[in-house]
Formats: structure tokens, sequence, C-alpha cells
């Protein structure tokens, strides 16, 4: 689940704070640049609601929860790799990486019914403790995203900077992807509810003890005033 919301997150930062800049290296006005920035996530916001939509769907037709959250975490990271990976290979035609780039980020808008909402399915609980974990990890990615221009500049020729980091993108969510898809699970775990674990061992320590609270005879033996030792039954013992 951390993982592959580190991968939108990277999607995400990517898009807010690298691709303007991209953006104005391919020749872009300010004014114009400014109206291209602000379609990615306007086309997330729609494509959202439509995957929410799409998701209840696939739940009716009677699919696994697990397989329609691997799905939608799938087309959201996916999509937007696989369209970055295409952006260095169609030069400055502004227009033709303004849908592309629109369209690939549109597509994590299928991460909120993906990974993102993961944690309710295998632990209700606990879902806002496992987004908070989730969501530092995000964060710590999104400081550093903005940092990889200036890192890849120091360490590459300038012809190379933006295909590196477009393809490196790419691989980035092809590998969060991967790990979603191996180990992502929507099964409700055991310790989601620790209080029916603890009311069960203690209803098991109960029975293994309920021999212990049986009276013994010998307990109950009482002495009389003579001395003599009476039993629980009644019986004088000389």
């Amino acid at each position: 689940i951390i993982i592959a919301n580190v991968g939108y997150q990277w999607a995400k930062s990517f898009t807010m704070t690298l691709l303007p800049q991209y953006m104005e290296f391919l020749g872009l006005s300010m004014q114009d640049n400014g109206i291209v920035s602000a379609l990615p996530p306007l086309g997330c916001v729609l494509l959202g609601l439509v995957a929410s939509r799409l998701f209840t769907l696939v739940i009716k037709a009677d699919f696994s929860l697990v397989f329609a959250r691997k799905l939608a975490t799938t087309i959201s990271l996916i999509g937007f790799g696989g369209l970055m990976a295409l952006v260095p290979s169609l030069g400055k035609q502004t227009l033709t990486v303004t849908i592309i780039t629109t369209l690939g980020y549109s597509l994590t808008g299928f991460n909120l019914v993906g990974a993102w909402n993961t944690p309710v399915d295998i632990s209700p609980n606990y879902a806002g403790s496992i987004i908070g974990i989730s969501s530092l990890f995000m964060y710590l990615t999104g400081s550093f995203v903005p940092h990889a221009l200036a890192i890849a500049s120091n360490y590459l020729q300038t012809e190379q900077v933006w295909p590196c980091l477009f393809y490196g993108t790419a691989i980035i969510l092809l590998v969060s992807n991967a790990v979603f898809l191996l180990f992502g699970s929507s099964t409700l775990q055991d310790w989601n509810s620790p209080t029916a674990s603890t009311e069960k061992i203690a209803a098991n320590s109960g029975s293994s003890l309920a021999g212990e609270d049986q009276p013994d005879d010998a307990t109950e033996n009482l002495i009389n005033p003579s001395g003599k030792l009476i039993t629980s039954s009644g019986n004088l013992l000389p």
C-alpha cells in the first residue's frame, strides 16, 4: 500500500513541479503554461468521479474486491508511467505533449479507488493510522521530486536530463505497481479487532482454569472446638 501510494505521489509531484518546467523548456509562454498546468488536476478530478462509478460496476459484476483495487491501481500507475515514457519521443510538439500529460495524470484518479482506499479493506479500525504512515512517505517523496531536476542536471548532459526524468518516472511507477500486484491484499486482517482477540484469549484461559475454581474438600475441612477435624460433608474425623 505504501509503495503504491509513493508511486502515485511521485506522479503527482512530477506533474505539479517538473512538468511546468518542461513545458517552459519546450518554449511555452508563462501565460499558456499556467493554463496547461491546470488541465491535469482537472482531468484527475473528473476521471476520479468516473473511476468510482466504474469500480462499483466491477464489484457488482462479481469480481473480487482485491481484483478491483489492483485493476484501478494498475490503470493509475501504469497508465501514467506508460504515457510519460512516450513524451521524450514527441520532441517539441507542445499540443501533443499537453494532451499526453493531461491524459496521463487524469488516469491517476483511479488510485482513489485503488491503493489509496485499500487500508479501509484490511483494517477499518486502523485505516487512519495506515493512511497516516503512508502519507508520511508520500510527503517525503514529494519533497524530493522537485530536486530531481537539479540532481539530473549535475550528472547528465543537457539533452539527456528530461528523457532520463520521464523514463525514470515510468520505471518508478512500474515497480510500484508490480509490488502492489504481488503483495497487495483486501482481506480483513486479524489485528483489526484486538478486543475480540483479547476476549478469545480470556475465554480460552477461563476454560483451562475452570478446574482450579472447583472447591477442594481438603480446603473446606474445619477444625471444631474439640480439636477434631470436620470434613465438608459433616463427618467428624478422629
